[in-house]
């Protein structure tokens, strides 16, 4: 799922779900690979912390889980989990 598209979808899938069930949250860095250049690259303003900065609202809007998709390897995965450890004291 790409990044931005989980802002409002949360919030939506959770008022339509039993409370008993889970909602997770897997999407990508935000990321888009830019073939002609070869790279990588944030597109429209996002950059390296806008994953980071999203995982708030993300459990403000009742996900459960939070995982990573492409381009969220084990480093940044760490990071979100002390994100979420610093949000839940």
């Amino acid at each position: 799922m790409p990044l931005l598209s989980v802002k409002g979808i949360v919030k939506k899938i959770r008022s339509r779900l039993d409370p008993s069930k889970i909602v997770i949250v897997y999407p990508n860095s935000g990321e888009v690979y830019d073939e002609e250049a070869g790279r990588w690259f944030f597109p429209n303003g996002l950059n390296e912390n806008t994953f980071y900065e999203e995982v708030p609202l993300w459990i403000k809007e009742g996900a459960s889980w939070i995982g990573g998709c492409c381009r969220m390897g084990s480093d940044k995965m760490k990071r979100v989990g002390e994100v979420i450890r610093s949000y839940n004291k």
